[in-house]
């Protein structure tokens, strides 16, 4: 698989249709979600913030039973042009709304107008889709060394 580099974390890129839902990593698994957020807050690239959001969302959603999020609009273009391209907010598309909201509410979002916010993480995270446009839309699973997300392609 290709490899690449942003946000100076080392991705592996796993083609659409390899296993959206891959094991994360034991490091990940043994942390719990305050550990995490620790880790968020603590990261220098606002891209590597979003993206680990976004896997620490995975994780509880999957936790859950759900399926997991996908990346899209500036924030996934912030991944593919290497950060060339910065946006200030994390754009999903995800169906269950009300199972996101839950979860965004439990880890200190608080929801504004069409936003979630967490002002200690200076995130906000948006889902102004509910399912990728077209059947045939590529996802691609980012892992960061124990969390995934997916990126819309």
């Amino acid at each position: 698989m290709d490899r690449c580099s942003a946000a100076e974390l080392h991705f592996r890129i796993n083609p659409a249709g390899f296993n959206a839902l891959l094991e994360f990593l034991t490091g990940f698994i043994l942390m719990n979600t305050q550990e995490i957020v620790e880790m968020i807050k603590k990261a220098e690239s606002p891209l590597k913030r979003q993206l680990l959001m976004v896997g620490l969302l995975t994780r509880l959603l999957e936790e859950k039973g759900k399926s997991p999020p996908i990346i899209i609009g500036g924030c996934a273009l912030s991944y593919y042009s290497r950060e060339v391209f910065f946006t200030a907010d994390i754009d999903l598309a995800y169906a269950d709304r009300e199972a996101l909201d839950a979860v965004l509410k439990n880890i200190g979002f608080e929801k504004r107008g069409r936003y979630w916010v967490n002002e200690a993480l200076n995130i906000a995270i948006e889902a102004p889709a509910s399912v990728l446009v077209g059947e045939d839309s590529p996802v691609e699973v980012v892992d960061l060394g124990g969390c995934n997300a997916g990126l819309s392609g």
